[in-house]
């Protein structure tokens, strides 16, 4: 098989009904996959976002344990464990992070039609020692979009001075694997190509890779970037910094997110104000919190 027959076999992939071990011999095929290497500095704040509230201990707002990975996302395998994280594109702007994650993880917020309050638990978490990342990101990237945000478009530049004289396969490889990580899914199966990647970039790669970045689907490539971070990197390079405590409302077209209260790594309570009646009023039409069904995770 040559390297443009193996590009053209991953194209057309029928991924619901391909297999792992597939996947790799089409990509030991094509050899050069067009990467960028990069390093999260000391520092660098990352939120992980958790449905419900009432967690506050690191153990409970890290990555998940293994039994409970079932089914295969964006960059992980199944029964496997994955600190996923999001980086605002701003650090003074931390709240683009807490934003990305409830569009990730919110169900309201895909309802269109959704009615109800959702209570939602944003961590943050700081960078102790650098971390290694990796990213697929190409100079296609969400390329018809006219808000990308800085970080992607950082990772557009690296790629262009970096990769500027690959041959034309691989350049094609590189965007068959920008389109995965950047295509709306439906079945858990469709993220076959880009959870085997990232799995054998991480664990296999000859580098001392800790984590992969990916622009967030929900978003198309504003306000910041997904992170995957294997656990043992999670552990050793990363702290607690503080946890916030959200309730996510939304009435038809009306949706807004409410910062009920915050607590630092020592659990001491960070003030924040109290909602009003007439703010919520202002923002959804709806006078009384009560009016707002729960919708549990």
């Amino acid at each position: 098989m040559t390297k443009e027959e193996a590009c053209e076999r991953l194209e057309k992939l029928d991924v619901r009904n391909s297999s792992e071990e597939e996947v790799r011999k089409l990509l030991e095929v094509v050899k050069y996959i067009p990467i960028i290497t990069a390093k999260l500095s000391v520092g660098t704040r990352i939120h992980r976002t958790r449905m419900g509230r009432g967690y506050y201990q690191p153990w409970e707002l890290t990555y998940k344990k293994p039994r409970l990975c079932t089914s295969m996302q964006r960059a992980s395998l199944p029964n496997e464990s994955v600190f996923y994280g999001c980086l605002a594109d701003n650090q003074q702007r931390l709240e683009y992070g807490r934003m990305i994650g409830l569009l990730e993880c919110s169900k309201l917020v895909k309802d269109m039609e959704g009615f109800g309050r959702e209570y939602v638990t944003a961590s943050v978490w700081e960078v102790t020692s650098p971390i290694n990342i990796l990213s697929f990101i190409t100079d296609q990237t969400y390329a018809g979009e006219k808000k990308l945000c800085e970080l992607v478009r950082h990772f557009v530049r690296l790629y262009k001075e970096k990769h500027r004289n690959i041959d034309v396969i691989e350049r094609r490889v590189g965007r068959v694997i920008d389109k995965e990580f950047s295509k709306d899914v439906y079945d858990n199966r469709d993220y076959l190509i880009t959870a085997t990647l990232v799995h054998d970039m991480l664990y296999d790669f000859g580098e001392d890779i800790d984590a992969v970045i990916y622009p967030s689907v929900q978003t198309k490539g504003d306000l910041g970037l997904n992170i995957a971070i294997k656990p043992e990197a999670a552990d050793n390079k990363l702290r607690l910094h503080h946890v916030i405590d959200q309730t996510h409302y939304r009435y038809r077209d009306n949706s807004f997110m409410w910062l009920d209260k915050g607590y630092d790594a020592n659990h001491h309570l960070i003030p924040t104000a109290p909602l009003t009646d007439e703010i919520l009023f202002e923002k959804t039409g709806l006078r009384n919190t009560h009016d707002f069904p729960i919708v549990k995770h």
